[in-house]
C-alpha cells in the first residue's frame, strides 16, 4: 500500500528533507511518515512525559515514496535512479 524508506543521513549523505527536495526537483512526490500518536496534541495528556524513541526516529527519518498501483516500471526505475544519483554511497 505504501512504500516507506528510512533515510539514514550517514548512509545517504543527506537527511530526509534534503532527499525530499532532490526528488521534488525531479517531479517526484513524497510524504513524510506519520506523526506518532504521543506527539499529536489530542493525545498529549494521555502520553504526558512519555517518549517513544523508535516512533520519533521513524517520524524524523521516514519517507514514503510513490506507490500508486498505476506506476509504470519506467516511473519506478526513474525514482530509483534519482535516489541512486543523489546518494551514490548506497
Amino acid at each position: 500500500w505504501m512504500y516507506g524508506i528510512q533515510v539514514d543521513e550517514e548512509k545517504f549523505g543527506m537527511n530526509r528533507d534534503q532527499l525530499r527536495r532532490v526528488l521534488a526537483d525531479h517531479g517526484i512526490e513524497t510524504r513524510t511518515f506519520f506523526i506518532p500518536m504521543h506527539c499529536q496534541p489530542v493525545y498529549w495528556e494521555a502520553f504526558k512525559g512519555q517518549r517513544y524513541s523508535v516512533a520519533e526516529q521513524l517520524c524524523r527519518d521516514g519517507l514514503y515514496l510513490p506507490s500508486a498501483t498505476s506506476l509504470s516500471l519506467s516511473e519506478i526505475e526513474f525514482v530509483a535512479e534519482v535516489i541512486r544519483e543523489a546518494c551514490p554511497n548506497l
